[in-house]
């Protein structure tokens, strides 16, 4: 579904695409570690934690005065992936 132009001023970061993204791999993160054990409540916690601050840090760029602002904030989502990575590894392992 493309957005139209007034689309962007009435929705705003949420017309994004990546944004949607964003929302989407939250929920699927919080789903998929619902079925975790309680052993791994502080992996989840860090998973749960990763997922939502990459929405955070969109919404907080748009809320931002200038484009380099915005650039800064959407650099720090980058990095959450990795993590996830990193995280997913680790728990792995210790099954």
């Amino acid at each position: 579904m493309e957005n139209s132009p007034k689309d962007y001023k009435t929705q705003g970061y949420r017309a994004w695409h990546f944004w949607r993204m964003a929302a989407e791999l939250r929920k699927t993160i919080y789903e998929v570690t619902k079925g975790f054990p309680h052993s791994e409540v502080r992996r989840v916690s860090q998973m749960n934690s990763a997922a939502r601050s990459i929405k955070q840090n969109i919404q907080e760029g748009y809320r931002r005065r200038s484009r380099m602002e915005l650039a800064r904030f959407l650099e720090y989502p980058k990095a959450r992936p990795k993590n996830f990575s990193a995280i997913w590894r680790i728990a792995s392992k210790t099954d």
